[in-house]
């Protein structure tokens, strides 16, 4: 049961860090990312190990943007223990910029979270 509870947990976290991605809410999205030198994360073929590097690439990619919407394919997530969860899921993305063009394409992401202070944070992602 306390495993199910989790994993509840974290779809919720997933949700809502989408639901700040769909808005282009930069300052709320940072917040869902572990600000210590345990963070990495690896997209578009580079790694950022440093908190303020990613803070930078967020404000950038949501600079252009008007919105998102985010729909789930599939997920799976791995309950390592009440405070260590990995999530791998495939998403797809429609992103409108400010423009008024839209994009839109499949990805996957997976995410080792880790619970501070009674709250969920990415420390590893990789899309």
């Amino acid at each position: 049961m306390e495993k199910e509870n989790i994993k509840s947990e974290v779809r919720q976290f997933i949700k809502t860090v989408e639901s700040e991605a769909e808005d282009a809410n930069a300052e709320a999205y940072k917040k869902h990312f572990l600000n210590t030198d345990e963070l990495a994360v690896a997209s578009q073929g580079q790694l950022i190990t440093s908190y303020n590097a990613l803070c930078d690439t967020i404000d950038a990619h949501f600079s252009v943007m008007q919105k998102q919407s985010v729909q789930t394919v599939d997920e799976k997530i791995f309950v390592i223990d009440r405070e260590h969860a990995v999530i791998s899921t495939s998403k797809v993305t429609t992103i409108t910029f400010k423009d008024g063009a839209e994009f839109t394409m499949p990805y996957a992401w997976t995410l080792f979270l880790v619970k501070r202070n009674g709250d969920w944070k990415i420390a590893h992602a990789h899309n």
